[in-house]
């Protein structure tokens, strides 16, 4: 070998070297990014063949609040979050400032606040106020909460959520099934009818047309009711998921069904014939599933479990779902939505509320 061929295979050897040393060093600005943020992105089955798409996934912010925290909902500026805090009631936190967010006001309810909808002008809060029912909050003044009635339902109100022209509450309400409550009178809220399911009504959405009521049914699966006459809704349809149904949302077409299924994970059901709804896939989560929202885009599903925190899953690929990334928040976490821009998660865990930027935000 002269000297010349010994000069590039040097110039060789190094150049490899350089580039080992670069990206050792990406590696470990990755790490430190995530680990002084206190998240981490783990592999969430061993078995998984695709590599997962770095989101970048940064914890900005958190606010302890005294209760514990199943779900969260944001004012339509994105401002602030209503938090059902279970025995501590409603608490309303600033959020404009993510790394700082603040109390602002609170509603110590009689029972235990399981969920929370607000109406479209922002001036009331609905809760599930668990053995006391559906509560109706004045929230006008975050500083001057009080309660605008209330309805004792017979079962445990899990979930709520309202028709879309604010006449109606849809009440999960546990064992006793979906109840319908007229909230038309600004301080009487009366029942209008109530379907009584096989399962345990563990959340309720409705489609676009107000016309059916998805119920997630606990081991019943998912339960489609007919709610265009809600003095008599009836049963259209079921589908049993292996698991317990413990949330649905929708697809923005209203032809799919996306199903928290505890231990079984994300379930996806085919609903675009509501009398013959049919599982499409399904994603295996490590922990119990507890909630599910969707990017606007209907691509990622953001899935909240016990144990772990928030696993994105890739959803493009209805019949394959697969997981992106997997955000380790140490807590038990309850319910999750997302900011209007799909950057923020916002997580409603044990510990009260915890703000995630995604993408790096």
């Amino acid at each position: 070998m002269n000297f010349r061929d010994i000069s590039i295979v040097a110039l060789f050897v190094l150049g490899i070297g350089v580039i080992g040393c670069a990206d050792k060093k990406r590696d470990e600005d990755t790490t430190s990014r995530v680990e002084n943020n206190t998240l981490s992105t783990v592999d969430e089955n061993k078995s998984t063949t695709t590599d997962p798409v770095n989101l970048n996934p940064v914890k900005l912010g958190s606010y302890d609040t005294a209760g514990n925290s199943s779900d969260v909902v944001l004012s339509s500026d994105g401002y602030r979050a209503y938090i059902a805090d279970g025995s501590n009631g409603l608490v309303i936190v600033d959020i404009n400032d993510s790394s700082n967010p603040t109390k602002i006001g609170s509603y110590n309810t009689d029972g235990n606040s399981h969920g929370v909808t607000l109406s479209s002008d922002g001036t009331k809060a609905y809760i599930a106020d668990h053995s006391k029912g559906l509560v109706r909050v004045d929230i006008s003044d975050p500083s001057d909460l009080f309660e605008l009635g209330s309805y004792d339902t017979d079962g445990f109100a899990e979930d709520v959520t309202l028709s879309s022209d604010g006449t109606k509450a849809y009440v999960a309400d546990g064992n006793s099934g979906l109840v319908i409550v007229d909230i038309s009178d600004q301080y009487n809220l009366t029942e209008y009818g109530s379907y009584n399911t096989d399962g345990n009504s563990n959340s309720v959405t409705l489609s676009s047309d107000g016309t059916k009521a998805y119920v997630a049914d606990g081991y019943e699966g998912l339960v489609i009711v007919d709610i265009s006459d809600p003095a008599h809704p009836t049963k259209l349809a079921s589908y049993d998921t292996a698991g317990y149904a413990l949330d649905v949302t929708l697809s923005g077409d209203g032809t799919k069904a996306f199903v928290a299924d505890q231990k079984n994970g994300l379930v996806i059901v085919d609903i675009n014939d509501s009398s013959n709804p049919t599982e499409i896939g399904s994603y295996k989560t490590a922990g119990w599933s507890h909630d599910v929202t969707l990017s606007s885009d209907g691509t990622k599903a953001y899935v909240a479990y016990d144990n772990k925190g928030l696993v994105i899953v890739d959803i493009s690929d209805l019949s394959q779902p697969t997981k992106l990334e997997l955000i380790d928040t140490n807590w038990s976490v309850k319910g999750v939505t997302l900011s209007s821009d799909g950057t923020k998660a916002y997580e409603a865990d044990e510990n009260g509320l915890v703000i995630l930027g995604l993408f790096g935000n």
